[in-house]
């Protein structure tokens, strides 16, 4: 679980990829190799074709681009509008995103694959004891924060200089992954990881400079 999902932290490389059309920032050679880089990482860690991949590990990639491209648009709509604005919208999509979830496949109609990521994903939805939804209700209100948060920092600054900070989240999913789950990425994925996560601070180091 943990190792496939690093390849979502791509998600800063493409931001910066897509700040170049899409914006028009400028990104140099250097730049553009480290973010060449990265996504290499990615591939290492996914390993398509290897006995380990699973066809769910292209997801977080797919999440990577479609967080990506919101954080383009963050900064796009910036310039007009508030960050508290952009933050109360997106959480109103998650709500209406799970929803249409739940109405659709929340009663466990599409379950019962013998593919252990699908199961997961499609299981029937339960109602959570009182310690978990409290755990729910943390989390959301964190998660409500945080949106804030990068939404701002996407507002004020350029995508491609904002986005290399996001990479302090690797070294936390890895201490989460193996508080929780005693789950830690093997030698090959810790290559990728690191191949990701120096391309990042690579290109914040360029910003500095």
């Amino acid at each position: 679980m943990l190792k496939a999902s690093q390849s979502f932290f791509t998600a800063p490389l493409i931001i910066t990829l897509l700040s170049i059309p899409l914006l028009g920032e400028r990104v140099g050679l250097l730049r553009l190799l480290a973010v060449s880089c990265g996504l290499l990482g990615a591939i290492i860690v996914m390993r398509p074709g290897g006995e380990t991949f699973q066809g769910a590990a292209v997801l977080p990639l797919i999440a990577a681009f479609a967080y990506a491209s919101m954080t383009i648009m963050t900064r796009k709509l910036g310039t007009q509008d508030k960050a508290s604005v952009m933050a109360f919208y997106l959480q109103v999509m998650f709500i209406v995103s799970s929803l249409a979830i739940f109405f659709v496949a929340g009663d466990g109609r599409f379950a019962g694959s013998d593919n252990k990521s699908r199961e997961f994903l499609l299981r029937a939805w339960v109602w959570p004891s009182n310690f978990d939804f409290m755990l729910i209700v943390i989390i959301g209100v964190l998660n409500a924060f945080g949106g804030y948060l990068i939404s701002q920092g996407y507002r004020l600054s350029e995508a491609s200089v904002a986005a290399p900070f996001e990479y302090v989240a690797i070294p936390l999913a890895v201490i989460w992954g193996f508080l929780f789950w005693s789950d830690l990425p093997d030698a090959i994925s810790w290559i990728g990881i690191v191949m990701i996560l120096s391309a990042g601070l690579f290109v914040a180091w360029r910003e500095i400079r």
